[in-house]
């Protein structure tokens, strides 16, 4: 009898292995119906961009085709669009070069930082000794022809005029310039 309930166990087992696979499967067509579902919207909010897409195509098509020459305009922007990416890049360039100039200033390597030294040091003097010394051997100086002109000594007149009762300069009188100062002798 051992036998018989061994089979009549292995029954059972295999009876509820069907319940728990029929309801495996229910959990699978659950989701596959749900992502069917997902698919299904995405797949006509895609056909519905490019209905999109082939209106604005032929709008397109007859805004061009209503403006005679319109490629140049269309070149010009294009040319337009590419000559600032261009510039973006150079700005770009130029505050990375900054910006590493800057980080250099402040954290200079060891070697660098020997050969960028404020101390003197005999190797940069015998350098800039021997720089200056093979640029005035190279650049000979030139003759000059200068040309001396006697210049004549300044005439300084010293004569002097005689000072009238109010203190003023006669001279003055005679060439009808009038002074500030009262005249309190008259």
């Amino acid at each position: 009898m051992s036998v018989d309930k061994t089979i009549e166990e292995l029954s059972q087992t295999l009876s509820q292995l069907s319940i728990l696979v029929e309801h495996i499967n229910g959990q699978i067509v659950g989701v596959t119906s749900r992502i069917n579902i997902t698919l299904d919207n995405f797949d006509n909010s895609v056909g519905g961009i490019a209905k999109d897409a082939s209106a604005l195509t032929g709008q397109v098509g007859d805004t061009v085709s209503q403006i005679p020459n319109s490629w140049v305009f269309y070149l010009l922007f294009i040319t337009l669009i590419v000559v600032l990416i261009l510039l973006s890049i150079l700005i770009i360039i130029n505050l990375v070069t900054k910006a590493h100039a800057i980080y250099r200033l402040c954290f200079p390597d060891a070697a660098e930082s020997e050969a960028n030294t404020p101390l003197p040091s005999n190797y940069s003097e015998s350098r800039l000794l021997q720089r200056y010394d093979n640029s005035l051997q190279r650049f000979p100086k030139a003759t000059r022809n200068d040309i001396a002109i006697p210049i004549e000594d300044a005439r300084i007149n010293t004569t002097s005029f005689p000072m009238d009762s109010s203190g003023i300069n006669p001279s003055f009188h005679n060439n009808g310039f009038q002074t500030g100062r009262p005249n309190l002798g008259k």
